[in-house]
């Protein structure tokens, strides 16, 4: 049999962060013709994510700093696609180095 450990980490956004979340989870479900429950519209004003990473070496705040930080690098990627760039423009790693400092 094969065990997975999973962890767990929740954050309340800021109060502006979750007015924005709870009107998106609205719009959406309006767009999708449901009828958005109340359990729902709370839970949009978290962030709540499950990761396979071991529990004792990272905190809840690790975490979320962890997925903070990917999402950063996910949003580089989708910049420099939108731009055209599917890959660094060359072969040599200066240019592509630079290149992706300058996303940020």
């Amino acid at each position: 049999m094969l065990s997975i450990f999973l962890a767990s980490a929740a954050r309340r956004l800021a109060p502006e962060a979750a007015e924005a979340a709870r009107r998106r989870a609205c719009h959406a479900a309006k767009q999708s013709g449901y009828t958005i429950s109340a359990e729902a519209v709370q839970a949009a004003e978290w962030v709540m994510l499950v990761t396979s990473l071991p529990a004792p070496g990272f905190g809840a705040e690790d975490i979320l700093d962890l997925y903070r930080l990917r999402w950063r690098v996910e949003l580089a990627f989708k910049r420099l696609k939108s731009v055209g760039l599917n890959g660094p423009p060359g072969k040599d790693p200066t240019t592509a180095q630079v290149l992706s400092w300058r996303t940020y």
